[in-house]
């Protein structure tokens, strides 16, 4: 048998299904991001803009039904169950964004940060599912990552070589 998949393949369905669910995913994680250093950057004292998380909630709700529809065979159910660890550690991040418990942001972090994770995990799985890349983001560049000439000093600068999922520079590190 082929290694490589063929279109009527069921693995190569889910893929192509699943594609944009991860994209959401993605989208929604980098939101988020942005949010958190928004949050961040204007301290307790500023009313921050909760749009993004808005909209982010919303995103999900959209995939949650993706994911409910979603055709999984056998061979990628390991690859769906991290999926749904993403969209609910993100569904988690929202609720986390909006309360007003988590004033320190931890929960928010946290659940980032779960998110990340599952989603790394997901383009170890099966191809075709890229993680998000924080080095083209808008901050990267104000931190000196968007420079970085190769993808081991991206990771060492944008601080994943300790698992932390924000590393913005000396003494900005966060999560």
């Amino acid at each position: 048998m082929s290694a490589t998949l063929k279109l009527a393949d069921p693995v190569a369905a889910y893929v192509r299904e699943a594609q944009a669910i991860h994209r959401t995913l993605q989208r929604v994680l980098v939101q988020l991001s942005a949010f958190v250093l928004t949050r961040l950057g204007s301290g307790r004292a500023v009313l921050v803009d909760a749009a993004p998380v808005e909209l982010a909630r919303m995103a999900l709700a959209d995939c949650a039904g993706l994911l409910a529809a979603l055709r999984v065979p056998a061979s990628a159910a390991h690859h769906r169950h991290h999926l749904g660890l993403a969209a609910d550690a993100l569904d988690e991040a929202v609720r986390a964004a909006l309360s007003r418990s988590d004033i320190d942001g931890d929960r928010l972090f946290a659940a980032l940060e779960e998110a990340e994770r599952h989603l790394k995990t997901l383009a170890r799985i099966l191809p075709g599912f890229e993680r998000v890349d924080f080095t083209q983001a808008c901050c990267a560049a104000h931190a000196g990552l968007a420079d970085a000439t190769d993808d081991t000093t991206r990771t060492r600068r944008a601080g994943e070589d300790d698992g932390r999922l924000f590393d913005l520079g000396a003494g900005l590190r966060c999560g």
